[in-house]
């Protein structure tokens, strides 16, 4: 084995690319990997994928314990997750310091760029504040779902609609 192969989180990606180079000058080893929607990454490796190493959510590394798909004495948290509210740099800035300030943004919102609901953490986390937020029913139209976060990004950037979140 010359390469690492990691199965993973959207969220890990950038934190692997940033240690590739000095982690082959230490070891000798290259890093390689998927990296995308923690469910589906879970689902790659329920079918077979193979995965020196699986970052993905608690939650699923507890799951893929049970079903004897990863090591239980290995998981170990990497670190933690945040969500943020982003807007195109040409658009004026959202303040957002209450519920009822992100209730009024996204109302606001001719779009809403999310990663999955289903099958990424962040999307999901999205999907549980709209309910919070009482206002799932009344955005849904609205909601652009990607396989990622990065993908949803990079949708909201070229965006032509107006304020899109």
């Amino acid at each position: 084995m010359t390469t690492v192969n990691i199965l993973s989180g959207g969220a890990a990606q950038g934190l692997a690319r940033g240690v590739m180079e000095a982690f082959k000058a230490q070891t000798g080893f290259g890093i390689d990997g998927e990296f995308g929607a923690v469910g589906i990454m879970a689902d790659k490796l329920r079918a077979g994928a193979s995965a020196d190493l699986v970052i993905l959510t608690r939650a699923l590394l507890a799951n893929l314990s049970e079903e004897k798909l990863v090591v239980p004495s290995s998981v170990a948290d990497v670190g933690p997750v945040e969500t943020a509210l982003a807007v195109r740099s040409r658009d004026p800035k959202v303040t957002v310091k209450t519920d009822a300030d992100l209730r009024d943004v996204l109302r606001s919102a001719e779009a809403i760029y999310v990663p999955d609901t289903k099958a990424s953490t962040a999307g999901q986390h999205v999907a549980k504040v709209l309910d919070q937020l009482g206002i799932t029913h009344e955005v849904a139209s609205r909601l652009r779902l990607f396989p990622n976060g990065a993908t949803a990004m990079r949708e909201l950037v070229t965006s032509t609609a107006t304020r899109p979140i």
